[in-house]
């Protein structure tokens, strides 16, 4: 193993930091300005309904978590799954691969508060499957109708292919189109094997 004294050790993280800087930071500097500037245009009371909305639905989260851990019973307070949820929702966001990072802290989180491996991978797991299911609800509530039609076939420069344009709409509980859009895809033909 390679030993470096302290100076050189020094002067290699500050030759990192200042790469990292040039490559990765200058390039969207510019953006930060213009979001900045744009922060003026932030309706402030709708933010705060943002806000609060949010942090309701963080609340819920852990409030199934905490159910599914026993409740009263349950070896961790209702306050520290807030805060763990709110770790695992963070470092899922910022790392790729985070639907899979985030939930593997969250059970980390919750067998070094005491909690048996067991209940805290059933836990984790039913708070994703009630999350997946009121989730499911609400988009079935929002928009209960989706169809698409195909506008055009034509070939393409594939022998096996064809080029197909659809278009899609979504109409919502009120008979009100929330969604239409066009989409253009390369589709393979029927394999030669099915016509025999």
């Amino acid at each position: 193993m390679l030993h470096l004294n302290r100076p050189t050790r020094l002067g290699l993280k500050l030759a990192l930091f200042v790469v990292v800087v040039i490559v990765f930071v200058r390039p969207i500097a510019k953006n930060f300005v213009k979001a900045f500037d744009d922060l003026h245009d932030v309706h402030v009371v709708l933010l705060g309904v943002a806000l609060a909305l949010q942090a309701v639905s963080l609340f819920a989260y852990a409030s199934v978590t905490h159910a599914a851990l026993g409740g009263r019973d349950s070896p961790v307070s209702i306050w520290r799954v807030v805060r763990i949820q709110m770790s695992t929702r963070a470092f899922g966001g910022i790392v790729p691969a985070g639907a899979a990072a985030g939930p593997a802290l969250g059970y980390r989180l919750l067998t070094r508060s005491g909690v048996p491996g067991r209940e805290a991978g059933f836990a984790l797991g039913a708070a994703g499957t009630v999350s997946a299911v009121i989730l499911n609800l609400i988009l079935w509530i929002g928009l209960l109708n989706a169809f698409t039609e195909v506008l055009e076939k034509r070939d393409a420069e594939r022998t096996d292919a064809g080029i197909v344009r659809f278009k899609h709409y979504g109409i919502n509980q009120n008979d009100k189109l929330i969604f239409e859009g066009e989409r253009i895809v390369l589709m393979k033909r029927r394999a030669a094997w099915i016509d025999r």
